[in-house]
């Protein structure tokens, strides 16, 4: 993660009266593409489409073949959180966050959402409900403890 993503050759820095390296007289770096290993292979098909718009305005980045690693474009674990979020919310499907890491490939993340539509459109509606609010319930239950150490932890430091 402390690698430079761009590197200037410069033919000397900018000083200040001082000798220190002026760094408002520096140039600003031109935003470079990451190169991946992979040819820009534009999406085949709708939920490719709608995972690609995800990642482009993640990564700010016009185009994005289905074969480039999430994490060579440049992003990192907190950009996939937030991905993570707009995918759920966007294909009202339960994802998990590791999931984020295996299939960091459109592509894959295609093939793996697309298997999982089809679980789900198999499974009886009444499993699906019941899935559904347990799923809530737990979201509920967590949010309450949350809470419920915030309070704990807040009364606590109050008393230090």
């Amino acid at each position: 993660y402390m690698v430079p993503a761009i590197f200037m050759a410069l033919e000397e820095f900018p000083l200040t009266p001082n000798g220190k390296v002026n760094r408002r007289a520096l140039p600003d770096p031109e935003p470079q593409r990451p190169r991946s290993s992979a040819t820009l292979v534009s999406p085949q098909n709708e939920l490719e489409r709608q995972i690609a718009e995800v990642w482009q305005e993640m990564l700010r980045l016009e185009a994005i073949g289905i074969h480039e690693n999430f994490f060579e474009l440049g992003g990192h674990s907190l950009l996939a959180m937030q991905m993570h979020s707009k995918l759920q919310e966007m294909l009202d499907m339960d994802i998990s966050v590791v999931e984020v890491f295996q299939y960091p490939t459109i592509r894959a993340m295609a093939e793996y959402v697309s298997q999982k539509q089809q679980k789900t459109q198999a499974e009886p509606e009444e499993a699906r409900g019941e899935k559904r609010t347990a799923r809530r319930a737990a979201v509920s239950e967590r949010r309450q403890r949350r809470q419920q150490h915030r309070k704990t932890t807040g009364i606590q430091n109050k008393q230090e």
